[in-house]
């Protein structure tokens, strides 16, 4: 899957993550060696190559919490994660510029941030700084997360790791954003869960996905999904959302106050919510 291993970040990068990084199991606080070469969690050991931490989880970990079925879905799709970020024309962000709902997000999360504020990104993409980042980057201190080590340094600290294994502390973000990333995980609610642990009291979180209608094509999905536990969608989502379905995850995951906004494209929506 990695093409990219001489991708690397500064030294500052690295120093602004050892602040906030944590286990992606319990969120405690992790040690680290002291020539930098790794952070310590009992007894694994997460590497840190050309200072970016690599905090994957172990797929026996996977297994433990989630079964086989979630394991070998979830599997599929990292396997394939770098084409759809890449592939021209298919449904998503994938951090580029020309995507027209990113300046409705950037307009909507400036909203709810104040400066200095910590904002962590789960599925940040592959590139240097994802569009919908750009009118709030300068104001906040931004991290991001994502299972690729992506083709050039990001314009922010950045961890290698899963979305449904969060390598930080808790109590640690004012701001955790899910740009068209929630429907690529293993269990959409479990990562919200996580998200709500590493929020501080009253942070938001913010979460952009494609509206899907009740058709034939979402309803067999929804079907399998009811008898085998674990279903994928299409080729590069495990899962998809109606707009009922969507408010229900975010609010079965304990947020709060939950505001609605449309973007330019009409099946893209953006849902603000909070930990009270």
């Amino acid at each position: 899957m990695e093409k990219n291993l001489n991708i690397s970040q500064s030294n500052s990068k690295l120093e602004a993550l050892i602040k906030v990084i944590g286990d992606p199991i319990t969120h405690e606080p992790l040690e680290i060696s002291p020539s930098y070469e790794h952070f310590i969690s009992k007894e694994i050991f997460y590497p840190i190559h050309n200072n970016i931490p690599i905090m994957l989880v172990q797929e026996s970990q996977i297994l433990k919490m989630y079964g086989k079925r979630h394991l070998e879905a979830w599997k599929i799709v990292q396997s394939i994660g770098e084409e759809s970020y890449l592939f021209d024309g298919m449904e998503g962000n994938f951090s580029t510029e020309n995507w027209l709902p990113a300046k409705d997000i950037s307009k909507i999360i400036c909203q709810y941030i104040h400066k200095d504020d910590s904002v962590l990104d789960v599925g940040c993409g592959l590139l240097e700084k994802p569009a919908y980042i750009v009118d709030a980057f300068a104001k906040t201190k931004f991290f991001g997360v994502d299972p690729m080590l992506g083709i050039k340094e990001r314009a922010f600290p950045f961890v290698q790791a899963y979305g449904d294994f969060l390598p930080f502390r808790s109590n640690i973000f004012e701001m955790i954003l899910y740009v068209s990333s929630l429907d690529h995980l293993i269990k959409p609610i479990q990562s919200l869960r996580e998200a709500y642990k590493i929020l501080k009291p009253n942070g938001y979180v913010v979460i952009e996905e494609t509206i899907r209608s009740v058709d034939k094509r979402y309803l067999q999905w929804f079907l399998k999904q009811q008898i085998f536990g674990v279903a994928r969608y299409n080729k590069f989502h495990n899962h998809a959302f109606t707009f009922n379905s969507l408010i229900n995850v975010i609010e079965r995951a304990g947020f709060k106050n939950l505001q609605v906004y449309r973007t330019c494209e009409a099946n893209e929506m953006c849902i603000v919510a909070q930990k009270i």
